[in-house]
């Protein structure tokens, strides 16, 4: 738009330049004509001196305003060329920085602490989208100390349960959403439907997934999916988790990797210091999750 805008001004001033030009090509044929051409009307010899001497004076008028208007179009387009030269700094500095987002479902478990540990190592921050695992009650706790963003998961997970209705998906938030919060001094702002909001269980039931968005939205809170996937929500070798993530980022804007910290991940946690060594030699900055990020959401944001 900015680009638009400029070539806009910059025909705009031209054109202006041109006229200008034209003006004063015709202003030096007028008076380079011959006397009688111009006077032969007039016989009256004191009336041809009276107009010579007004027009010649009005010619030095005419010229004057030309220089001024043409110094006004030289100044401006001066003006114009800086601002569009500041512009295509700023943006060329902005393209500059990419952020990525790191998130991790289906925890805290025995291996949320290693996976902090890595995250510390490489000076990386993630969003822990968490369920109800009182077995690891301290790594609530951990994972916002360790300055990470934790967002409201699922308190069962149980995909029959929680979508079964408006009010069971309700309830099913508010009890984890209260745990956290407790745990933490933490109140969430940011949560991710079980299987994603486009995800199977999600579509089934849209009259649910629907009520449920406007909720969150009274909320203040926001939802998200993910766009790079590290396929480990299944059982996924350390080589595909680690491939699928590097060549998908590269394809996305605003980048949301979900990987897992659940149980049986022991893959995900393998592949994460590679891909987080690729990631950062390739420039990426890793950031959290809130309410203010860039909404990633499957079906409409997917490739944003």
């Amino acid at each position: 738009m900015r680009r638009r805008d400029f070539l806009s001004g910059l025909a705009f001033i031209y054109g202006a330049v041109g006229i200008c030009c034209l003006s004063v090509v015709g202003l030096v044929e007028l008076l380079g004509q011959d006397d009688s051409e111009q006077y032969e009307v007039i016989e009256n010899e004191s009336d041809i001196n009276h107009d010579v001497e007004w027009n010649e004076e009005e010619d030095a008028e005419d010229v004057e305003s030309i220089d001024d208007t043409m110094t006004d179009i030289a100044e401006s387009l001066e003006a114009l060329i800086e601002v569009e030269a500041e512009g295509e700094a700023e943006v060329e500095s902005e393209s500059d920085i990419k952020t990525v987002y790191l998130t991790f479902d289906d925890g805290p478990s025995y291996l949320t602490a290693d996976v902090l540990d890595i995250l510390d190592e490489y000076d990386v921050k993630a969003t822990f989208f968490v369920t109800y695992q009182p077995d690891y009650e301290e790594m609530y706790s951990e994972i916002v100390k360790r300055g990470h963003a934790i967002g409201v998961h699922s308190y069962s997970h149980v995909y029959s349960e929680i979508y079964a209705s408006f009010a069971a998906w309700k309830e099913d938030f508010e009890k984890l959403y209260t745990y956290i919060y407790e745990e933490t001094g933490v109140s969430p702002s940011v949560y991710r439907f079980p299987g994603g909001s486009m995800g199977t269980p999600a579509m089934n039931h849209p009259d649910v997934t629907n009520a449920a968005i406007d909720y969150l939205e009274t909320l203040g809170i926001q939802y998200f999916d993910w766009n790079v996937s590290g396929v480990d929500g299944g059982y996924a070798s350390t080589y595909e988790i680690y491939t699928s993530v590097v060549d998908e980022i590269t394809e996305r804007n605003h980048p949301v990797i979900l990987m897992h910290d659940g149980v049986e991940k022991e893959n995900s946690f393998v592949a994460l210091p590679d891909i987080l060594k690729q990631l950062t030699e390739w420039g990426y900055s890793f950031e959290t999750l809130d309410a203010d990020a860039p909404p990633i959401h499957q079906g409409s944001t997917w490739d944003y």
